[in-house]
Formats: C-alpha cells, structure tokens, sequence
C-alpha cells in the first residue's frame, strides 16, 4: 500500500523545523562568545537505553551513536571558577530495537554545562557541574514507518582541559545524562505519540583556540 503524500509531508516538516531551530539557536549562543573563551571542535561516542511501551507493547532500544561538532568555553585556562560551555553537534548510529531488528539513526544535539574548577593551574583545568541536553533524532523502521524524537535531559558532566600552549588545549569530558524521550511515530498518514525514559553515557574529546584574555593568572 502507498503511504498518502500528507503524512510524509508532515513528518519532513516537523524534523526540518526542529532542525533549524536547533541550529539557530546553538549559533545565536555561540556567535556573540566566539571573541571570549576558546572555540573548537569534537568527537564524541554516545550509549544509552530506554524503556519506553506503546500501549502496553515494549519500545524499549538500546543505542550506540558517534558524532563530532563545534564547542565554545567562556573559561578554559583561566583562574576563574566558573565555565560556560555550550556544544552542538550532529551524531550518526546504530538503534537496536530487539534481538533481530537495528536501524540507522540520524541526530542533532545541543549541550550546555555550568563548570566549576575543582583544580585550576597553569597546566590543566579539572570541572565539573550540571549539564543539559536537548537531542533531535530521526529515522525510518521497518514497515514503512518513520520516527522523529525529541529528548530533553540532565546529569553530571565530568571533564579536563589540558593547556597544550597559550592558545591551544585539549579536552575531554564524560557524561550521564537522564532524559524524557518523546517518539513521534508515523505510519501510513496516521500519526502517534510515546514517550518514557532515557539513559544516556557519553564520552567527548576536543581542541579549543584560546582567546588572549583565556590565560592562567594567579
């Protein structure tokens, strides 16, 4: 049976609407910063699980993403003790739905973390604090059936900067994350709604250029 046209319509709609806000959002925060701070790029390697019923039938999945972005940190090697940091990235993976069905996952994240330095020297910044993450995910699943998701979370963050130079550092973080997971599902024009929880671990690893006021001072 051919799916009518206004459902796909609808669905491509939501997903690019979402998109697009997700992307002016993220460089509305990070352009007026880009001259403080320190902006960079990342990769990072994500995995969570949910247990989420649609009526009473298991949605549940598990899910290994990889993706890599743009990231922005008001302090990385200042004495300071507190740090902004705002990331926003595009990610690609694997859902496994049950033992004998996986399907290919497309995604956008926005992350942002409130840091403070628990150890802060000329040679490394060690943080930690609160994080919030706003996650966009699309595919399609087997019979004909496309899902967009929208996952709203918060957790711990955990990271380092390591001070390579004046003007150069690598960092890295590690992450948990719990998240409400709305699925908008749709199949053949007909359009439904589930939700539940998420847990999410994430691992990032990165390089940031150095504004010249972004230096250790005693």
């Amino acid at each position: 049976m051919t799916r009518p046209a206004r459902g796909r319509t609808t669905s491509q709609t939501f997903r690019r609407a979402i998109a697009r806000a997700l992307i002016v959002v993220s460089f509305t925060l990070i352009a007026p910063s880009a001259s403080a701070g320190g902006l960079g790029g990342y990769l990072e390697g994500d995995w969570s699980w949910s247990n989420i019923s649609d009526h009473g039938r298991d949605r549940g999945f598990s899910e290994s993403m990889a993706g890599l972005g743009v990231l922005w940190d008001s302090d990385v090697a200042t004495n300071d003790a507190l740090n902004f940091r705002l990331q926003f990235g595009y990610r690609l993976g694997i859902r496994e739905l049950d033992e004998h069905s996986d399907e290919t996952v497309n995604g956008l994240v926005l992350d942002t973390t409130i840091g403070y330095g628990v150890l802060r020297s000329s040679v490394m910044r060690v943080w930690a604090g609160p994080s919030a993450r706003l996650a966009y995910d699309w595919y399609g699943s087997a019979g004909d059936v496309d899902i967009v998701d929208l996952g709203i979370g918060i957790g711990p963050r955990f990271g380092v900067n390591v001070h390579l130079s004046e003007t150069l550092s690598a960092t890295a973080s590690i992450a948990y994350h719990y998240i409400y997971l709305s699925e908008l599902i749709e199949s053949e024009g007909v359009n439904r709604t589930v939700d539940g929880p998420q847990h999410m671990v994430g691992v990032r690893f990165g390089v940031l250029w150095l504004d010249d006021e972004d230096g250790f001072a005693d």
